[in-house]
């Protein structure tokens, strides 16, 4: 019974390591995604019809992050620890948007093979605050140009971060 009880307790021990150091696995780089482009004749700088341009995704509230503690009371002195988002809602955000931010590759038959990653700062409220080039192999202003428009049409579930979240995001050319 005293052994049970010692599992049961090391095992309470880690899942309350676990929810402390999760902010910290949030950071991590995503692996790489290849966007599949499509035949398209559409222009490097944006291209297609307003048609074929998404909406823009709206502001959502944002969350209030959970108010942690020993006893997990909203004691004075509590720390309130925000989660942001999970390398899977990043993911499942992007996915819907790959070809649309795919279509910036030229279609002229030239090499346009490389990558680019990028520094994506997603505020609370699901949109996209900032975005800036980490390293870039493609040395194509205007497709970049294009692609940095195009990530803002992505749209990022709400979180409990004032400060938002910061992650880098490859895009892999073939």
């Amino acid at each position: 019974m005293r052994r049970r009880a010692l599992i049961v307790g090391l095992l309470a021990l880690l899942v309350g390591a676990a929810v402390i150091l999760l902010p910290t696995v949030i950071h991590e780089e995503p692996p790489p995604v290849e966007p599949v482009a499509k035949p398209a004749k559409k222009r490097a700088t944006g291209g297609g019809t307003s048609a074929s341009r998404p909406r823009k995704p709206r502001a959502k509230a944002c969350l209030t992050p959970d108010v942690g503690g020993l006893d997990g009371g909203d004691e004075l002195g509590a720390v309130r620890v925000g989660v942001g988002l999970s390398r899977t809602q990043i993911d499942a955000a992007f996915q819907p948007r790959l070809d649309y931010l795919a279509a910036c590759r030229p279609d002229d038959g030239e090499d346009h093979s490389g990558h680019v990653t990028f520094e994506i700062q997603v505020g609370c409220d699901g949109l996209i605050a900032a975005v800036e080039v980490a390293d870039d192999s493609l040395y194509e202003p205007a497709m970049i140009a294009c692609l940095k428009d195009r990530l803002t049409y992505v749209g990022f579930p709400a979180h409990d971060r004032p400060e938002g979240v910061i992650f880098e995001y490859p895009l892999i050319f073939h």
